[in-house]
């Protein structure tokens, strides 16, 4: 969280992680994301002992997917993920500021939770 809110303030995003992360969280909800996949993608460890023990896939084939589906719905384009997240995200975030998009609290939420 301290990289995460070290990155907000030196690109004067105006926002924090948690926002970002929730944001990401309710739209997973919103368009039916498997609870799962959503929980592992934002790095949620499993409480639960039983559901624990069953759970040994990363899921990282459905959270790529996802973090796909979610740069879609930004209007963001991440193409292949060979890049370092942060990256990604940096490039998408300025070039919708370039495009004359208004970063408002949301947007930048919504595009920095790509990251984690």
């Amino acid at each position: 969280n301290t990289t995460m809110s070290k990155l907000c303030k030196e690109n004067n995003l105006g926002c924090v992680p948690h926002g970002m992360r929730s944001s990401f969280r309710d739209w997973c909800a919103e368009t039916a994301a498997r609870r799962e996949v959503a929980e592992r993608a934002l790095g949620h460890e499993i409480r639960n002992a039983v559901e624990k023990a069953y759970a040994r896939t990363d899921l990282l084939e459905k959270r790529r997917q996802l973090m796909q589906d979610w740069s879609h719905y930004l209007g963001l384009d991440i193409g292949p993920v060979s890049r370092s997240p942060t990256a990604i995200w940096r490039e998408n975030l300025n070039d919708a500021r370039s495009r004359g998009v208004v970063v408002s609290h949301a947007l930048a939420t919504n595009a920095l939770s790509k990251v984690c």
